[in-house]
Formats: structure tokens, C-alpha cells, sequence
């Protein structure tokens, strides 16, 4: 059964009516849950207005409920929607009303608990609820579906759904049920081969993969297919488990209402989109703020204290790498957390937290670190005060976080990892891949990690298949500690392995993995990377690689000494961190280098911890491998001072054979010189001088400013907080207003729908009291004349304007005095029971008089109710009538024969005087009686 959520706020009333309308009336394989935004203050209406459009029976959840195929379910009001064994539950709300997301709530534990028979529909409304609940829909194999934000009523929530980029259709409302009709019918009739999932959500999910040897190479489409989009897209995912490949492929031929593989291969190459939307639906770029709350509770308290310990002074730094971060939301979860522990130091040491994902999509979204609102779900109200900015129903990551994060779009088993790092969290990525890259992620991810440091898996992966690297540290929470490895057997990992089309396997090269040179042992020498790295630290220049942002991306132990990092500054660019006196050579280097040319720089003065160095700076482009292309090494080449040469230049002593006379002269010349050089001298130390006073008032002048600056910035600084504590009070305040008046849209939308209803009630009320010729009366329990029919005015001196005047004020025509007729009606008021009189008017005209209390829909009484129904033909005739028996039974008494009347069974119903004589009985004995009693045997004769 497919299970469908529908979200809808403000405007989505309409909407849902059009869904339901159009929607096929036979669906025994779906269900459907409305979620919408209800004010809590006010009763919904919302399940009988859709009851009207549907034929499917509309049901208000008012308790825990199973769910049955063809039924409606709505949200009632002062509540939220989740799904759990199969049951809709009713969860209390929680928070301010501006944090609340039902719609993402319910996604959420649809996608838990349907997997891939759940559907999610977001239509008409403001904000982003949806947004964060669709991508889980999406993740466990789903579908999504947008209502045309051209279409809706308000497109805010139908655009945020669809800025995630994982929405598989975006339609009007009147074409939705068909299509989901048309998904549902395709579900059950497209599936491919081998798509059984071996994968246990246990420790040994990785070792638990299908035997790839056994598939096939050339002529398998799903190769084909494979092949196609590593040439489209440069990604290969041929490394990616069959199963999930199958899984994933399959639901887009269901998406696209495609029978087959090979039809989809051809679709495939003739849609350019179609290529994208695969490739987003195998790389699955989905997370969330705080995900397995458990998980980072542990984090917080047992992991990071860890990382900080020995780090106590800004020159250290707490090295992180987030790997398939998605769209970033994990990767901000621990800035965050390591942000908060660190606060609390007071020398605290940097961090470099390095995020990267094969997506290069979801890596933008990351770097502009907006989300939608309803990320309130999974962040706690004091870290979005703290840690984000709210504009336009999102919020963003504050820059003091957002620059602590490089991110970069990476692919684990092609390019190079990062390096020396105190924790690597891969979360729910290692189950989609085989176990050959299993091995090969959990290799790199070992030789990032210094020892005895923290690797953070996902709650279905685990490093038990690598025990020789990792340890576990915490069964529960999947965390891993890299073992110490003996420094000459650690292996390097295979950083570009060699790809295949050819089929879904990859039988690599054996790695090199240790370096080794013969020796005159009989066995060879072995060599680590950690021991060469240690060497080239020692004997090597100084070095940093940046790309081609001149991000720097490697820094060697002795390079640090030439950066210089202002407080507060967490750039990594290094024309902005490089020291001062390089920085203008740095930067032409650079450019040059960016070009494709090797240079170097003329020897450089530079003053480092007091001492005076010449350094010469040299530029490397990196050419190669093809992943690195752009990068650029600097070395900081630095000559010995005892190199130096005496730019003075000593002359040679003249000849003693020049005549003493040319002597003399050159020496008073000489003299003459020199006194005019010291006179000159003597003026520009005057000058000087004077300059340097001016300089010194000049700088006591600035001191003085500064310090005028330095209050004033300390007020504007204060001035500053409290314009934040206000602007938080009032974005806290505009987001309560935004919640209640999306709440009071939707109540508007319903209470139009039922002023409508009643406005045609009225009208047909109006026409009943119209054309009825019963007269009736209105009154409130006050006895004021609310309504009353045209038939009236006969009877009471009425006119329009008399409606809302008590009844007494009006004279009647009533042959019936007021007393006993207000008597009556307070009676009725009083005991609840009708009174039902003849009356008759001062024209002789006769009414049937009926008094009855006035019961609202919910049974209360609210007045009374005056009915006269006239029967004046009737009084006549029943007059009539009677003269009529009068005459008759004086002409039958005066009568000198006996007459009688019996009745079909012979029982005597009337007899004359005579007939009593000649029975000889009185009225008395012989009524009710058969003849054959009362007639004796001699009188028949």
C-alpha cells in the first residue's frame, strides 16, 4: 500500500479540495494523512470540507489509529501527526509555534516506517515546512511531489521544497492523483533483476555483499548505464553495490513510467536532465542537523574533550574531516560542538574542520550554509540564537562557523585524503559501496588519522572487516580508534585506482604499499611514508601547497613560521595570512605560477622572532597527477647570513709615483667636500629633528583619537548588543505572528468555506419561508422576534422593522388573551413541552396553534418557535358536519318506526326511542350488543 502525506498552510485548503476532486475515485492500494498547519485555539473543519470532494471516507485522528487502504486521514487541531508500526499517532506540540513543522515531522516517520511505499506532497503555503522531511522521503527510495509554485496560491513552501533539489515531480494539484495512480500501478509491474539486499543493519553489514564476480561484463544495460554516466558526469559508481545501483535505477524507471532497462538506456541518452536527476539519486545527499541524537550526545561528552587535550595555545590546532557531508548540515554540527567546548578554554587551539562530497551541488548548498526554518526540529533554540541569522523563513550558519569549515568537492577513492586529522566522521556512506571500497575508504581513512584517534561511522556501517586498522571504541554509536601501526608496515593507501568499464567490478593493481630499495641484507629495507615525511621535514625547505584559490591545502612543520595570523582570523588564504614583508612578492609569484610558469623571487629581508633572515621565495606549479592540476608549491628557500656579500666596494690605494702637489689639492677638495657634507648633514638633523617632534605630536595627537575611538567603539559595541537582543526579541516575535497568521489562514479559508454553507442554508431557508403558507415566529429566549414568514402579518401588526422587538410590543388579531398566550410560551421555555391550541381571529378566521421550544444543532434551546397553521375550512366543515348530525338525530329520534345502526359485526351503534320500546331495553343495556341477542326467536319469525 502507498502511503501518501500530503503538507499543505496557507492556501492549501483550495488545493486540497482540487486534489481530492481530481484525484481517481478507485484507490484500494493507497491511503492518504493530511498534514496541515491548525490553530490550536479553533476547531477544523478541514475533514468535512474534503469529504465533500471524495468518495474515500475522511476521518479526523483523534486517537492512535492503524492505517487502512482508501481512507482519508486529517490532522485534527492542538496536535501533530507521526507514524510509527504502522499506526498514525497523535504527538503533543511542543515549543513555540514559529519551531513547530508538522509537515516535516510526519515525513520524517513515514519515511521510517513505509520506506518506499511512502509518496510526500507539499502544496500551497508560506515557509519551509516540508523541506527538511521531503529529502528523508527521498533517501529511503520514495517519491516527491510539488505542487506548481505558478499555481499555488502561496509558492514560498513549494519553492523551498524544490530549492532541495530532490523533488522527482513538479505538477498542478489536478494532475497529481493521476500520477500517483500511474506510480503506484508501475511500482508493482517495474523491478529489476537481482535487486535481493543482502545489507544487515548490524556490525557486519560490510562484509555482507552479493559476489560481484559473478556479474556479467559487456551487453549488462545496468554496465551500459554505468559507463555512460561516468562520460557525462566524470563520477564512477561502479564501485557502488549492485543492489543499490539496481534499488535506485529501478525507481526512476517507476518515476518515468518505463517498463524496462534497455528502454531506459535509450531514455537515458536522449534527456540530459534525466542524467542528473540519476546521478542526484545515486549520490543521495541527504542529512540533517544533530542526526541520532545518541550518537552526538556521546560525541559531545566523551569524544571532543579528548581532541583538545595536550592543544593548549592557538598554535596547535584540532584537525576534523567530515567525508560525504552532504549538504553540510553534520559538518556545522560538530563546528558547532567543537566551537562550544573550545569557548570554554582560554587558550583554545584552532580549528580545521574539512568537509568534503562527490556532489558538487550539495557542496554549494553547504558552503552558503542557508537552510530551511524548520531545521528548529533538530537545533535547540539557544544554538539558533547563537550559532545562526534568520531572514526569509531560513537560517544561516554565523561566519564565525561557517569559516572554521573548508569544503571541498572531493572523491574518497580517487583524490588524495587529508592528513594528520584527530576525527573523521562518515556517516552512512560506506553501506552503499562494495566490500573491495569498503576496504580501500577504511584504508585512507586510517592513514588521514594520527593514532589512537576517532573515526565515526553510521548506525548500519562498521570497521570490523579492518580490525588490523581500527579498534571500537564504542559498539553502540559505531566509533573506531586507528591502531598504532609499527612505523615501517603502515600502509599508504591507492589513491587513484585504475577504472573499468567493462563490468560493475574493479579488479585493481596490487598497491605499492610500502616504499622499498635494495640493500646488501638479504632483505630489503622498508621505509614508511611517516619516516621519508620526517626526513623531508628535517633536510627539506620549508614548503606550502595552496590551489587554485590559493586556499592552502599542505603546510610543512617549518613554513608556519612565515604566517602570520591576525586574532579572530580563520582565513587559510595565504596571501592574506603570509608575513608582511613577503606578501608583495608572494603574490606576483603566485600569479605567475597560476599562469603555468616556474619562478622565483630576489632575496627577501625578513625580520623572524628578532632575528634578521634572507629568504628567497621559488613557485611550483603541480601539473601532475590531473586531480592536483592548478595546485602550486611554494618553497621558502633561506640563505645562510655568512653568504652575504659587502656591498662596499674598497678602492685601491693610488700610486705613490702622483706628485704630492695633486695630492694636496685632491685632499683640500676633499676637505672642502666634506665640511659641505656635514654642514648639510647638520641642516637635515635639524630638520630631522623637528620632523620627529611633529611625529611624536602627531602620534600622542593619534593616541589621544584612539583613544576617543577605542570608548567609542565600546559604546557602539554595546549599543551594538543591544540592538541584537532586540532585533533577536523581535525576529523571535515576528516568527510567533508568522506561525499564527499562517495558523488563521487556514482557519480564514475554512471559516469562508462555512460562511459559504451557511450563506446557502440561509438562502434556502429564505426561499422555504417564502413560499410556505405557514405563519411562523422566531423568538430568542428574551422573546425577541428574530425571523418570522410572510403569513404572519395576518395575524399580528408586523412589518419588517420590527425584527429584534420583543413579541409583547405587537398586537395581534388573536381571539386569545396575552395573558394566557405569553403564559403558554413561558410554559414551553419552562417545561420543554410543546402546546398545540385552536385559536380563531377577530375575522372568524381559525388557526392551529403550536408553541415549540427552539433546539440548535448541538441541542440547546435558544428560544421558541410559533406555528399557525390555518384550518378555518376545517372548523367550518367539522360545523357543518355537526348542525348536520343534529338535524339528523332529531329527525331519527322523532321517527314512529325503530331504527337502528350496527356495525359490520351486527353490534348495535344506535337505536331510536321506538326501537328501545320494541326491544324493551334502555339505551343503556342494549348498546355495543348483537341483534341476534337482543331479538328474541319469536321476533325473527
Amino acid at each position: 500500500m502507498l502511503l501518501v502525506g500530503l503538507g499543505a498552510s496557507a492556501g492549501g485548503v483550495a488545493a486540497l479540495e482540487d486534489f481530492f476532486e481530481y484525484l481517481p475515485q478507485a484507490n484500494p492500494e493507497m491511503a492518504f494523512v493530511v498534514v496541515t498547519h491548525l490553530s490550536p485555539e479553533h476547531e477544523s473543519n478541514l475533514a468535512s470540507i474534503i469529504q465533500r470532494h471524495t468518495n474515500l471516507p475522511v476521518i479526523q485522528v483523534k486517537e492512535a489509529v492503524p492505517v487502512e487502504p482508501a481512507r482519508v486521514y486529517v490532522i485534527p487541531p492542538g496536535k501533530q501527526l507521526s507514524m510509527k508500526d504502522g499506526y498514525i499517532q497523535l504527538v503533543d506540540l511542543q515549543g513555540m509555534r514559529s519551531e513547530r513543522a508538522p509537515i516535516d515531522l510526519f515525513f520524517r516517520t513515514l519515511a521510517e516506517t513505509h520506506g518506499d511505499e511512502a509518496a510526500a506532497v507539499v502544496l500551497s503555503g508560506t515557509g519551509s515546512d516540508g523541506s527538511v522531511g521531503l529529502p528523508r522521503i527521498k533517501e529511503m527510495g520514495g517519491v516527491t511531489l510539488v505542487q506548481d509554485p505558478e499555481e499555488a496560491e502561496y509558492n514560498q513552501m513549494p519553492k523551498n521544497a524544490i530549492a532541495t533539489g530532490l523533488v522527482d515531480q513538479i505538477l498542478p494539484v489536478a494532475q497529481m492523483g493521476n500520477w500517483l495512480v500511474t506510480y503506484r500501478e508501475n511500482k508493482s509491474k517495474v523491478i529489476l533483476a537481482d535487486n535481493e539486499e543482502p545489507d544487515k543493519s548490524d556490525s557486519a553489514s560490510i562484509e555482507a555483499e552479493e559476489d560481484l564476480e559473478k556479474v556479467p561484463s559487456r551487453g549488462d544495460p545496468l554496465v551500459e548505464i554505468l559507463a555512460f554516466l561516468k562520460v557525462r558526469t566524470g563520477h564512477n559508481f561502479s564501485l557502488y553495490k549492485r543492489s543499490t545501483l539496481n534499488r535506485r535505477i529501478e525507481r526512476r524507471l517507476q518515476v518515468n513510467n518505463i517498463p524496462s532497462l534497455p528502454i531506459y538506456q535509450d531514455f537515458l541518452t536522449s534527456h540530459p536532465a534525466e542524467v542528473e536527476a540519476l546521478m542526484r539519486d545515486l549520490l543521495i545527499s541527504v542529512t540533517n542537523f544533530f542526526r541520532d541524537k545518541e550518537v552526538w550526545d556521546f560525541i559531545e561528552t566523551r569524544i571532543i574533550p579528548g581532541l583538545f587535550v595536550g592543544k593548549d595555545s592557538p598554535e596547535s590546532a584540532v584537525r576534523v574531516w567530515v567525508a560525504g557531508c552532504a549538504t553540510g548540515e553534520e559538518a556545522y554540527t560538530l563546528a558547532i560542538l567543537l566551537h562550544e567546548y573550545a569557548s570554554k578554554l582560554t587558550l583554545p587551539p584552532r580549528l580545521q574542520i574539512f568537509a568534503s562530497d562527490l556532489n558538487e551541488s550539495a557542496i554549494n548548498i553547504a558552503r552558503e550554509g542557508s537552510y530551511p526554518e524548520t531545521i528548529a526540529l533538530d537545533v535547540s533554540p539557544e544554538r539558533l540564537r547563537q550559532y545562526f541569522t534568520y531572514t526569509d523563513h531560513r537560517y544561516r550558519v554565523r561566519k564565525q562557523i561557517r569559516e572554521t569549515i573548508l569544503f571541498a568537492n572531493h572523491d574518497l577513492l580517487k583524490d588524495p585524503p587529508f592528513s594528520r586529522l584527530d576525527l573523521i566522521s562518515c556517516r552512512n556512506l560506506l553501506i552503499y559501496l562494495n566490500k573491495e571500497a569498503q576496504q580501500q575508504t577504511l584504508t585512507v581513512f586510517h592513514f588521514a588519522l594520527r593514532p589512537e584517534r576517532y573515526l565515526v561511522l553510521g548506525t548500519s556501517e562498521s570497521a570490523d572487516n579492518a580490525s588490523q586498522l581500527f579498534t571500537s571504541f564504542d559498539k553502540k554509536n559505531h566509533i573506531y580508534t586507528s591502531r598504532v601501526v609499527p612505523t615501517f608496515s603502515r600502509p599508504v593507501p591507492v589513491l587513484a585506482p585504475i577504472e573499468r568499464t567493462d563490468g560493475l567490478t574493479q579488479k585493481e593493481v596490487e598497491p605499492a604499499e610500502l616504499v622499498s630499495f635494495p640493500t646488501n641484507h638479504k632483505e630489503n629495507v622498508i621505509l614508511s611514508p611517516e619516516f621519508i615525511n620526517n626526513i623531508m621535514e628535517v633536510y627539506a625547505p620549508p614548503g606550502i601547497i595552496v590551489d587554485d584559490k590559493f586556499d592552502i591545502i599542505h603546510i610543512s612543520n617549518q613554513a608556519g613560521r612565515y604566517l602570520q595570523f591576525r586574532d579572530g582570523l580563520t582565513s587559510v588564504n595565504l596571501p592574506k595570512v603570509i608575513h608582511p614583508d613577503l606578501r608583495l612578492e608572494m603574490s606576483s609569484g603566485l600569479y605567475n605560477a597560476q599562469r603555468g610558469n616556474s619562478n622565483e623571487t630576489r632575496r627577501i629581508r625578513i625580520e623572524l622572532d628578532g632575528v634578521s633572515r634572507w629568504v628567497r621565495l621559488i613557485f611550483r606549479p603541480i601539473n601532475q597527477p590531473p586531480a592536483l592540476a592548478g595546485y602550486i608549491l611554494i618553497i621558502f628557500d633561506e640563505i645562510n647570513q655568512n653568504l652575504d656579500f659587502d656591498p662596499t666596494i674598497t678602492e685601491s690605494k693610488a700610486g705613490t709615483d702622483g706628485n704630492d702637489q695633486v695630492s694636496r689639492e685632491k685632499e683640500s677638495e676633499n676637505a672642502t667636500y666634506i665640511r659641505q657634507l656635514q654642514q648639510e648633514t647638520e641642516v637635515l638633523k635639524s630638520q630631522l629633528n623637528g620632523t620627529t617632534e611633529q611625529y611624536a605630536a602627531s602620534i600622542e595627537e593619534l593616541r589621544a583619537s584612539n583613544e576617543e575611538l577605542k570608548a567609542s567603539n565600546e559604546e557602539l559595541q554595546s549599543i551594538n548588543e543591544e540592538m541584537r537582543s532586540a532585533t533577536e526579541e523581535l525576529e523571535t516575535s515576528r516568527e510567533e505572528l508568522q506561525a499564527v497568521n499562517e495558523e488563521l489562514i487556514t482557519v480564514n479559508q475554512e471559516l469562508k468555506i462555512k460562511v459559504e454553507e451557511v450563506s446557502h442554508s440561509n438562502s434556502d431557508l429564505q426561499n422555504l419561508i417564502l413560499s410556505t403558507d405557514i405563519a411562523t415566529i422566531f423568538l430568542n429566549r428574551q422573546l425577541v422576534i428574530k425571523r418570522y414568514t410572510p403569513k404572519v402579518e395576518r395575524i399580528f401588526n408586523i412589518i419588517p422593522s420590527d425584527l429584534n422587538r420583543p413579541l409583547a410590543h405587537l398586537t395581534h388579531h388573536l381571539n386569545y388573551s396575552d395573558k394566557n398566550f405569553h403564559e403558554d410560551i413561558d410554559k414551553v421555555l419552562r417545561d420543554l413541552t410543546p402546546i398545540t391550541r385552536e385559536v380563531n381571529t377577530t375575522d372568524d378566521n381559525w388557526y392551529l396553534l403550536r408553541i415549540l421550544p427552539y433546539r440548535t444543532l448541538e441541542d440547546r434551546i435558544d428560544g421558541v418557535v410559533l406555528t399557525f397553521l390555518e384550518i378555518t375550512e376545517r372548523k367550518r366543515s367539522e360545523e357543518a358536519l355537526r348542525e348536520s348530525e343534529e338535524r339528523y338525530r332529531a329527525l331519527v329520534s322523532q321517527a314512529t318506526a325503530g331504527v337502528a345502526r350496527v356495525d359490520l359485526e351486527g353490534n348495535l351503534q344506535f337505536a331510536n326511542q321506538k326501537m328501545h320500546e320494541i326491544l324493551g331495553f334502555v339505551s343503556e343495556e342494549i348498546m355495543g350488543k348483537s341483534l341476534l341477542e337482543l331479538f328474541s326467536p319469536k321476533m325473527w319469525i
